[in-house]
């Protein structure tokens, strides 16, 4: 069953912060474009959530490498997304789409 991060692509809803964890140390990454999409002890090893970021699905992957982000569904060509940890939130900084895909192609 997919399962959906709690992304928050406008405006903080809900993410349930540890102690200990600082929301500043990813400031330097929304000054940058990235939007925070959760946590990481939300996307267990070797599975994927979803985080919806404006128009746009996103699926947030963890290896044993670390976490990797790419567009959700859709046949053909799909984009990788920047993604960042810092103080166990996740980051996603979203690529440009590819070539010929419009908002409305993409998968529901």
């Amino acid at each position: 069953m997919l399962q959906l991060l709690s992304s928050l692509p406008e405006a903080p809803r809900s993410i349930a912060m540890r102690d200990g964890q600082d929301l500043a140390a990813g400031a330097p990454l929304l000054l940058d474009g990235f939007r925070l999409v959760g946590t990481a002890a939300d996307v267990p090893p070797c599975e994927r959530r979803v985080a919806a970021l404006g128009d746009r699905r996103v699926s947030v992957f963890r290896s044993g490498r670390g976490f990797a982000a790419v567009d959700a569904g859709g046949d053909g060509a799909a984009a990788v997304h920047e993604i960042a940890e810092r103080e166990g939130l996740l980051y996603v900084r979203l690529a440009q789409r590819p070539s010929g895909q419009a908002p409305a192609e993409r998968a529901a």
